[in-house]
């Protein structure tokens, strides 16, 4: 990440649109935390209003509409839906694991993006309107993937273009015009959610809620009676959900074939944990594995998915504590790469090393959920979701390199941060 200016605040004009990039920590719990109100709005951006409907998602809306939406939300997480997601994911792991048993049989190297992508999407497809994708492709999986996964890369690939459209004032109103009349990278993922909002309205049954959407309908009320809205939180929730996660995910799988011993030291942990019982590893073993909870935040520190957060304007004019002067209507970006791998803030910061977490949280500098109310909603379903998953890839597979060399880890910067396409070879630990 190239634009850190000694963790100082770094202005600069984005086309039109006045920005701060904050990276020192302090100032970022002070923006979002102790003046959270002042910033609890997203930007405006033609690209942002056409894939979130017109700001009608949780992630890209504002004020008492957001307030209300992640009240809304939030009843999908609660202790029954959370008991249920957590099957799901010990389902969907299950069956990943039956998927990549092949591949460690026979040697043959794979990608792990497209594994990990099917295996999430799967997780939270499942938790939103209870449909999934097969590992083995058929053509009714194939119809899904281009209509969900596909979709989900190109939205993403449109927000990281940095669009002239979305930063100059006089442009946006035509750029909105062209990407509304010809260019909407969501089309597909709208039209999918479209048809399962039909198909949930002709099934609903207030007494039996089935699944995320059967939240939503039940709650029909309290989003205006808007199908759009309805279509918009749920899409939110697996777009964000699957992108995010499944690149931890990734680089979980590229850290471990460079890191052989860090590998094995997690495997012997979860190993004793199971002994010679034949099961999968579920939360309730999270706390006799220190050292495996210690190495998943060491690849969200060392990898961070999301390197400049997401964006937030300023409702008034504020003067920050260190004296930064943040005008009415600025946007900031508050630069997470920074705080997580600066040799400021942890010794020998470009090093994989799970052992810094193990006594110590760094609360203080590590937030790869976000900090503040407007923080990541489904963070429990995510730790979740990545325990279960890392833990049982672990405990099934040794993961190595496919020719004996160190992986590329070059980071390629977008909205989100993924590594080049790469291979690995799997070996059965069983």
């Amino acid at each position: 990440m190239t634009v850190q200016n000694n963790g100082k605040p770094f202005r600069l004009w984005m086309g039109d649109m006045y920005s701060i990039i904050i990276s020192d920590p302090i100032l970022i719990r002070e923006i979002f935390v102790k003046n959270f109100n002042n910033f609890i709005n997203r930007t405006d951006m033609p690209s942002i209003h056409l894939i979130s409907s017109n700001y009608l998602s949780l992630s890209a809306s504002s004020d008492e509409y957001w307030k209300n939406a992640k009240n809304v939300m939030t009843q999908g997480f609660t202790q029954s839906f959370k008991k249920m997601t957590k099957e799901i994911t010990m389902d969907e792991i299950g069956k990943f694991i039956v998927a990549l048993q092949p591949f460690a049989k026979s040697q043959e190297s794979i990608q792990p993006r497209k594994y990990c992508q099917t295996l999430i999407m799967n997780i939270i497809l499942r938790f939103v309107v209870g449909k999934s994708i097969n590992y083995t492709e058929c053509k009714q999986d194939r119809q899904l993937i281009d209509e969900l996964i596909k979709p989900m890369e190109d939205v993403f690939a449109h927000l990281g273009g940095h669009h002239l459209g979305d930063f100059v004032g006089f442009l946006k109103p035509l750029y909105l015009f062209y990407l509304l009349n010809f260019h909407d990278p969501a089309e597909n993922f709208k039209k999918y959610f479209d048809h399962q909002i039909r198909i949930h309205q002709e099934t609903f049954d207030p007494d039996n809620i089935r699944d995320f959407l059967d939240v939503l309908l039940s709650n029909f009320h309290k989003l205006d009676n808007n199908l759009e809205i309805v279509r918009a939180l749920a899409q939110d929730l697996l777009n964000a959900g699957t992108e995010t996660t499944s690149t931890t995910l990734e680089w979980f799988f590229l850290s471990m074939a460079n890191n052989i011993d860090i590998q094995e030291k997690a495997y012997n942990e979860l190993k004793l944990i199971v002994g010679k019982e034949n099961r999968l590893i579920n939360v309730n073993d999270r706390q006799y594995t220190p050292y495996t909870n210690a190495l998943i935040k060491e690849v969200m520190r060392r990898y961070p998915i999301l390197p400049l957060g997401l964006l937030r304007k300023s409702k008034e004019e504020i003067q920050l504590s260190d004296g930064t002067l943040i005008p009415k209507d600025t946007i900031i970006f508050p630069n997470l790469h920074y705080s997580f791998t600066s040799e400021r803030y942890w010794d020998q910061s470009k090093d994989f090393n799970p052992d810094r977490f193990l006594n110590n949280n760094h609360s203080e500098v590590f937030y790869p959920f976000g900090i503040g109310p407007r923080g990541c909603i489904g963070q429990a379903f995510a730790q979740d979701i990545e325990y279960i998953s890392i833990t049982n890839i672990l405990l099934n597979f040794k993961i190595t390199t496919t020719n004996g060399k160190t992986i590329d880890e070059t980071e390629l910067f977008s909205i989100t941060v993924h590594p080049n396409i790469f291979s690995t070879t799997l070996e059965s630990r069983y």
